[in-house]
Formats: structure tokens, sequence, C-alpha cells
């Protein structure tokens, strides 16, 4: 008998005998903020009677052999070969793709990308947050049939609208002038883990910077950094004699008072698999202007509850973000509608559609 047919006896028999559910080993790794905040919210909201036991394994590494599904939500352990494995060990194997063209010879994940295409016959399904990503990955060459999309969820009870006396306190706390245009970026945006000197452009810093730039001749304008290696912003920052703010935030529990403070949330990147950003500022009554990547097409949508940008246009970010300072009231729309919006993302919502559109298909 081969591997996967003791596996899927041994699965058959427990659940024959009653005497368990079908276990999922969810890799969420634990070094990676991202990976390791959303297997904590799935485990959080995973429901204990659809049949499943969900097991949150905050590991680099995968288990040696796993009666049941693995989704390797870190797609780096699975894609690195990092170990001798045999998928053949595992009942299904689900991967999540975030971001990243593999179709691509001149991109880093094309090597990636090589690998993930010789481990497609031995995986059920690949899964990422964007329809943008799940097209790209179809041109590609991904089935259809092997394709899900499942978005990223937000803490609606951590992230929520902050009163008018929370705003002023913190925007006082901050010292941001209470008549300055406060812009929120929140990300890593530098090439490795130290001062960040050197741009991770995929990130879009010079983006930031160009547009931060622009506004600076019409508006008092106030930038709010979180994250490490941002030392190219701050650098850059100085040079233009632009007022800033930057913190480190440890977890991110700490981040929603940060967001409390800002006037829009600006994701210049040319790349995303989500951000997480884009949902925690909806969720925080904070208006967002966004280019076309990742998640924020399925999200926004432009001139009603936020505003859209080609990737690498500056100037149609600029006069986005201007709007927001120029009419008040379209900012509210925004505001109001964004709010509205974002609860069809929480986590618990979210958490139940990968059960549905992506742990039930796996049972064989």
């Amino acid at each position: 008998m081969r591997p996967k047919d003791i596996v899927k006896t041994i699965i058959r028999s427990c659940r024959d005998r009653g005497k368990g559910d079908i276990p999922i080993a969810f890799l969420s790794d634990r070094r990676g903020w991202g990976d390791a905040q959303v297997g904590r919210y799935v485990e959080k909201h995973f429901p204990a009677t659809r049949g499943y036991a969900f097991h949150n394994w905050q590991s680099g590494f995968p288990p040696p052999v796993w009666p049941g599904i693995v989704h390797f939500q870190n797609r780096y352990a699975l894609l690195e070969n990092r170990w001798p494995k045999s998928l053949s060990l595992y009942g299904s194997v689900v991967v999540t793709w975030f971001h990243g063209d593999p179709g691509n010879r001149r991109s880093q994940f094309w090597n990636l990308g090589k690998k993930l295409e010789s481990y497609l016959p031995k995986i059920h399904c690949v899964m990422t947050s964007c329809q943008l990503t799940a097209e790209r990955l179809a041109r590609w060459g991904v089935p259809e049939r092997q394709l899900r999309v499942v978005p990223l969820g937000v803490d609606l009870e951590l992230f929520r609208p902050p009163t008018a006396s929370e705003r002023n306190r913190v925007r006082q706390w901050l010292k941001i002038p209470h008549n300055a245009l406060c812009i929120a970026s929140f990300q890593k945006d530098g090439v490795g883990w130290d001062s960040g000197m050197e741009p991770k452009l995929v990130k879009g810093p010079d983006i930031l910077v160009k547009v931060v730039k622009r506004l600076a001749r019409n508006y008092p304008v106030f930038v709010l950094l979180c994250g490490p290696a941002r030392g190219y912003v701050i650098r850059r920052l100085e040079q233009l004699n632009i007022a800033y703010h930057h913190m480190l935030v440890t977890h991110h529990y700490d981040l929603p008072v940060y967001y409390h403070a800002a006037d829009c949330y600006l994701i210049p990147a040319r790349e995303e698999g989500g951000p997480l950003s884009l949902l925690e500022s909806l969720a925080s009554n904070v208006p967002v202007v966004s280019t076309r990547v990742g998640m924020a097409p399925d999200i926004i949508c432009h001139g009603e509850n936020g505003f859209l940008a080609d990737v690498d246009d500056v100037e149609g970010l600029t006069n986005s973000v201007a709007k927001f300072a120029d009419r008040p009231c379209l900012r509210e729309q925004c505001m109001t509608r964004g709010s509205k919006t974002v609860l069809n993302y929480g986590w618990e919502r979210i958490t139940h559609a990968l059960i549905d559109d992506v742990y039930a298909d796996c049972i064989w």
C-alpha cells in the first residue's frame, strides 16, 4: 500500500470509530508578524463543531507525517525545501501564495514558481488572498480547480473607530499639529532588519516620499510611521524637512492607537498580498488611498469607500490624498462606507470561509 493510501486509511478508520475530527496543521511561522497573526486569529475563531481539529503549527518546519490537512500558510516552509519531505505522507496539502509573479523570469519568485510547479500534482489547493494574484497564478498555469481565494481578516474588536476625545489625545501625545494632514504608513519597507537604509522597492517607499513631497507644497503634512527598517523614508523626510513621528511596535495589539491619529492611510506598494493595514485602517475609520495591489481592488470601490491609483502613479495618489484634505464631506463618506465594507472581513467570517471554500474540499 502506498504511503498516501495508508494515511487515508488511518483517517477513515478514526472517523468511522468516532474517535476524532480531521486534523489540520496550520503552518504559521511565529517569526513572521503577519503569518503568526493569521494563525492566532484562525485558531481563536475556529469552530469546535465542524468536524476538524485545528492545530496552529508555529514552526518554520512542517510535521514529519500528518494524517489530515497540512496548510502551508508560510509558503517558504514548503518551497524553500529546507527538509527532505514526501507530500504523500500527508492526507491533503494546501499552500498559500500571497504575492509575486511565478511566471516572471526576472522576478525573485521565478525559482519559487518552479518549485511550486513540481509540487502541483501533490497539492490539493493553492490559496491566495486576492483576485489579482489568483488571476496571475491561473495565467501561469495553476489549474482553476486548484485555486481558491480567501481574503485576510481583521479583529473588529481591537481595531475600531476612535471617539473625538481619543483622537485628540493621541494627536496631542504624538505632537501632531491640530491643522496637520496626518498620513499614516505602517509597514516594513527597508531591506533587512537593521536601519533599512536600502529601500525595499516592492513596498514603494520611494513612491511614498514622492507623494508626501508633492503634498507638502500645499498642505501642512505630518507623516506617521510604524514598523522596522524605515531608515530610507526617515532620511528622505528629514532631507525634505517634512515633520514625522516614527515608532517601533512590538505587537499588533499596540497598533490601534496610532490609527486613531491618522487622517489618511497611504499604500504606495508595487506588490502586496493584503496588506493587513488596509483592513485595519477601514476598521479604525481611516480612509485609504492605495495602488491597485493585493486586496485593495477587491475591497476599495474607487471614489466610494476609498481611492485607487495605478502602481507608480505618484500624481494619482497625490491627487486622491488631496481630495480628502480639500473635501471633508468626501472623507466622511469614505469613512462611513469603509466602516460598512470592513464588516465583511471580521476573522470569524473569514475563518468560516476558509473551512467552507478550502478545507471542506480537501475531504476525500
